[in-house]
């Protein structure tokens, strides 16, 4: 029984029995031996009760570090880079190292199982993700601060540093570990206050005189645009306030150089009206087209021109409607051509040259009946001055007088032959009418 309690391969409660059983041994010398004997059990089942307890605390400790580890892996591959998640890794460090050791060192009782080696892997990949991490950490936060202690610094340095610090972040390569909030703040501002003065700059050639007549207003503007989004992209976080103001500036002027582009088109616009309008010698037309021109702010160059142009035309047509009115046919064949000398195409002119050539078309009509030869060459006369030459009566009048000096209806002896040549040259060309 020693042997088996010393072994550990005896029951407690067996051993108690036992050791109870053996205390009714009487006290005598013949059974000094046996005495002994249960003595020496008694201390082994003692022993054996001790080891079985240290047995049980030790699993009841390798129980609690297991379920303590497990939480701990589960703590870690949730946590990030913060600095409230610090703890998790550092306890997690900790808690493994425990583990390692009672695992390598062999001791008894110690812990062991397949769940808790795929604990020990997977608590040793997140541990070693986040050295992994921490070390591109500290590599992104020393190429910051090499930007933002250059000597020289310029946007591009700081711009390259932080979009390295983002992509990494985008990518999950920081997940675990954390930069300097200083450093990254700090850095931001920096390339804010850099590129503020480019922005500046560009927002200017916006706004300068002719910039909206030109490409160079919408160029100016992409750049400032371009700029922008460098800001956003770089310096929201830190900078929200700030980027939101860049913005609203950006659209302000982006407003303004399309209502300039508008104006200027407008303006084009206007001057076309005012350069087709000037030729077509209406008057309604252009005084029109010079008041849009006016309030559209044309300038004057354009505007002086057809000013003057406007004050003939009335005046041309001012005289061609004394003179309709005045039933004078002398003066209105005279204003007349004028209005034609001038380019005037107005309703009264219409009217006056249908006046006077009904006028002159009853003498061509009343000279042709009378067989009046010097009244018809004087009606043909007046009809070449009042522009009815090659209308069908003109035509008409002067066959019959081409006619009349080759039949002799004058003496022909009298006629001479330049007279006879003019005859005969109308009667050709006006062969079709006759």
């Amino acid at each position: 029984l020693t042997k088996r309690a010393k072994s550990d391969r005896l029951e407690e409660d067996q051993g108690d029995d036992f050791v109870e059983v053996l205390k009714q041994l009487p006290e005598a010398p013949v059974l000094s031996r046996a005495n002994l004997a249960a003595s020496r059990f008694g201390e082994a089942v003692a022993e054996m009760k001790r080891r079985a307890q240290e047995r049980r605390e030790q699993q009841q400790r390798n129980t609690e570090l297991e379920g303590s580890l497990r939480e701990l892996v589960s703590r870690a591959e949730s946590a990030g880079g913060a600095d409230e998640h610090q703890t998790a890794y550092h306890e997690l460090h900790q808690t493994l190292r425990q583990v390692d050791g009672l695992v390598e060192g062999g001791a008894p009782g110690a812990p062991g199982g397949e769940a808790l080696e795929a604990l020990r892997r997977k608590a040793g990949a997140v541990l070693q993700e986040k050295k992994t991490m921490d070390e591109t950490a500290q590599q992104a936060e020393a190429r910051l601060r090499e930007a933002t202690l250059a000597t020289t610094s310029t946007p591009e340095m700081l711009e390259s540093a932080l979009q390295d610090v983002a992509v990494k972040q985008q990518s999950g390569a920081l997940h675990r570990s954390s930069l300097s909030a200083s450093l990254l703040d700090s850095a931001r501002r920096q390339l804010l206050a850099l590129l503020r003065p480019e922005l500046e700059e560009h927002m200017r050639k916006v706004r300068a005189p002719g910039a909206a007549e030109s490409a160079s207003g919408a160029e100016a503007l992409a750049s400032a645009r371009h700029v922008l989004q460098r800001m956003e992209a770089a310096c929201q976080p830190t900078c929200a306030e700030e980027c939101r103001e860049a913005a609203r500036r950006c659209e302000e002027a982006e407003s303004e150089l399309q209502e300039g582009q508008r104006q200027h088109r407008s303006r084009a616009e206007a001057k076309e009206k005012l350069r087709h309008c000037h030729g077509s010698g209406d008057p309604v037309c252009l005084e029109a087209a010079l008041n849009e021109a006016r309030s559209i702010g044309v300038p004057d160059a354009h505007t002086l021109e057809a000013e003057a142009r406007l004050r003939e035309l009335r005046t041309a047509e001012r005289q061609v409607q004394k003179a309709l009115e005045a039933g004078d046919r002398v003066h209105l064949s005279a204003a007349l051509e004028e209005a034609a000398r001038q380019g005037l195409k107005t309703p009264v002119v219409d009217e006056a040259q249908q006046k006077l050539q009904s006028s002159k078309t009853s003498g061509l009509v009343s000279a042709i009946r009378q067989r009046d030869y010097h009244g018809l060459r004087q009606a043909i006369a007046e009809a070449n001055v009042l522009f009815l030459a090659g209308c069908q009566l003109d035509l008409q009048a002067q066959c019959i007088l081409g006619v009349w000096i080759i039949c002799g209806c004058h003496d022909a002896l009298k006629i001479d032959k330049w007279s006879l040549w003019l005859g005969i040259q109308r009667c050709t060309a006006c062969r079709p009418a006759m």
